[in-house]
C-alpha cells in the first residue's frame, strides 16, 4: 500500500503478491504537506518506486517555467477531434476521452479557459489550428446547443481602445490589406481579394452600437487609404449611409404605411435618369406682366448654372409666358398678361456630377467566379439581357466562352493563384510561430 505520510492507511492495496513473479503497477498517490509518501508491504521484499509524473497544485504561482511545455492529446472516436470541450451535465461525458467537462452553472464557467498574461509579445490564450481541406473544417469551432436564452457559439471581447483592436479578428486566405482601423471594433474582417465579413441567411450579421456605427464596410485602395465606406446603423437619423456612391441592380424605393388599410403599404420608386438631377418647384404670380423667382440657397449651392431649365404653367387662363433670364440667384418670368398666377418647375444638375456618363464599363454584372449563378433577385428583363449578351447561360450558369474572351476567367485564375500563395505564406508563418511556441 502507499499513502500520504502521516495520513490514514488505505484499506485497498495497489500491488498484490504473486509467487515467482515480478509485478508492476501504476497508481496516483497524494503526497503529504512535506511532499512525501509512505510505502508499506505485508512481508519483506524488494520494492522499486519510480515517480514518473505529478499534478501541480491548482494555483497561478505553479505555472510552467519558460521553455517548459504541456501537451494533451485526445482521441474521441467518430468525431475526429483532438480535444473536444463541453459544458453540460451529462454524467457519461466525464469518462469519455478528449473531454474537458464543466458542469458548474456559475457565471463565467467554461469547459476550457486559456490565459496569456504577458503584457507584451505576440501571445494567444488559446491557439487552434486545422490542416484539413474538407468543407466545414475549422481551426476553432464554437457551438452553443441551448435553444433558449441569449447565448453565443463564440464570444469575443477586447478591452483595448487602441485603433485596430478587435474582439474577433477574421482574415481570409488572401490576407489582410495594409490598413489600420481608425478605432477599436467588436468584429474585424479583412481580405485582400475576398470578402471581409460575410453573413448569410436571416440576420447573418448584426452590429449594434449606441455611440458609433452598427456595421461599417470599408473599401481600401492599393495604397492602404480608405476609398469608400458604407455604414449600417449610422446614427439615430440614417439607417444606411455611404461615403461614396450608392448602387443597386434594382429600384430605390421608400415604403409608407397605408393610411386606411392595415394589410397594405405604399412603395414609391425614386426617380431615375441619365444625370444627377436637382430641382425645386412652386407657385408664383405676375404683377404688371413680370415675376421674379428667388432660387433657394440649398439648390444654388449644389447645382451647376449651365444645366438649368425652367417650365412655367399658367393657372386659370391661356397666356403667353416666357422665361427671360435665369441664373442661380433669380429667374425672371414675363407675360403679355399683366396679372397671372402660374406653377413653375426648375431643374438642374449637381455640380459635383455634371458630366455624368450613364453608359459605363460592366463591373457590377460580372460573375464573381466560374461557379457563380445568376442572382435570383435580378428582374426578368435583366436576366434576358444578361443571357442575350452572353454573360450567363440560359440555365443561370456562367458563360465561360464570354468569360475567357473578355478576360474575366484569367482574372479569376490570377486571383485564385494569389489567394493560394498568400494562404500558403500565412500557413507557413503560423507553422513557424507554433514551432517557436513549442
Amino acid at each position: 500500500t502507499a499513502w500520504p505520510t502521516g495520513g490514514a492507511v488505505p484499506p485497498v492495496s495497489i500491488l498484490n503478491f504473486a509467487a515467482g513473479q515480478q509485478i508492476a503497477n501504476a497508481a496516483v498517490v497524494p503526497t503529504s504537506a512535506s511532499t512525501s509518501i509512505t510505502v508499506n508491504v505485508s512481508a519483506p521484499t524488494h520494492v522499486i518506486v519510480d515517480v514518473n509524473g505529478y499534478y501541480a497544485s491548482t494555483t497561478l504561482t505553479n505555472a510552467l517555467a519558460p521553455g517548459e511545455q504541456f501537451t494533451l492529446f485526445g482521441d474521441l472516436a467518430g468525431l475526429g477531434t483532438g480535444l473536444l470541450v463541453v459544458r453540460n451535465n451529462e454524467a457519461a461525458a466525464a469518462a469519455r476521452a478528449g473531454y474537458f467537462l464543466c458542469d458548474s452553472a456559475g457565471t463565467g464557467s467554461t469547459g476550457l479557459a486559456g490565459f496569456a498574461t504577458a503584457p507584451t509579445g505576440l501571445t494567444a490564450g488559446i491557439y487552434a489550428q486545422a490542416s484539413s481541406s474538407t468543407d466545414g473544417s475549422a481551426g476553432l469551432s464554437g457551438v452553443e446547443t441551448a435553444t433558449t436564452g441569449q447565448v453565443y457559439g463564440v464570444k469575443g471581447i477586447t478591452f483595448s481602445t487602441v485603433a485596430g483592436a478587435a474582439g474577433v479578428y477574421g482574415v481570409d486566405g488572401s490576407g489582410d490589406p495594409a490598413f489600420t482601423l481608425p478605432e477599436s471594433v467588436g468584429v474585424r474582417g479583412a481580405a485582400t481579394n475576398g470578402i471581409g465579413v460575410y453573413g448569410g441567411g436571416f440576420n447573418g450579421v448584426i452590429g449594434v452600437s449606441n455611440g458609433a456605427y452598427g456595421v461599417q464596410g470599408l473599401h481600401v485602395g492599393t495604397s492602404g487609404a480608405t476609398e469608400t465606406y458604407g455604414v449600417l446603423g449610422f446614427d439615430s437619423q440614417y439607417g444606411v449611409f455611404a461615403n461614396g456612391r450608392i448602387g443597386a441592380t434594382g429600384t430605390k424605393s421608400f415604403i409608407e404605411p397605408h393610411p386606411t388599410d392595415p394589410t397594405k403599404e405604399i412603395a414609391y420608386v425614386a426617380l431615375e435618369g441619365p444625370e444627377a438631377g436637382t430641382y425645386f418647384r412652386g407657385r408664383g404670380s405676375l404683377h404688371n406682366g413680370v415675376s421674379v423667382i428667388s432660387v433657394p440657397e440649398s439648390f444654388r449651392l449644389v447645382s451647376d448654372e449651365e444645366g438649368l431649365t425652367v417650365q412655367v404653367t399658367p393657372i386659370g387662363q391661356v397666356a403667353n409666358v416666357a422665361v427671360v433670364s435665369v441664373d442661380l440667384n433669380t429667374i425672371v418670368v414675363r407675360s403679355s398678361v399683366t396679372e397671372l398666377e402660374f406653377y413653375y418647375l426648375v431643374n438642374g444638375v449637381r455640380k459635383a456630377f455634371n458630366e455624368w456618363n450613364a453608359i459605363i464599363e460592366n463591373k457590377h454584372y460580372v460573375p464573381e467566379g466560374p461557379t457563380a449563378r445568376m442572382p435570383a433577385a435580378f428582374a426578368p428583363e435583366q436576366r434576358r439581357a444578361l443571357i442575350a449578351t452572353g454573360v450567363y447561360n440560359a440555365d443561370g450558369t456562367v458563360n465561360m466562352e464570354t468569360a475567357e474572351r473578355l478576360g474575366w476567367a484569367k482574372a479569376w485564375r490570377a486571383r485564385e493563384e494569389q489567394g493560394n500563395a498568400t494562404a500558403a505564406a500565412n500557413a507557413a508563418a503560423h507553422a513557424a510561430r507554433l514551432t517557436e511556441t513549442k
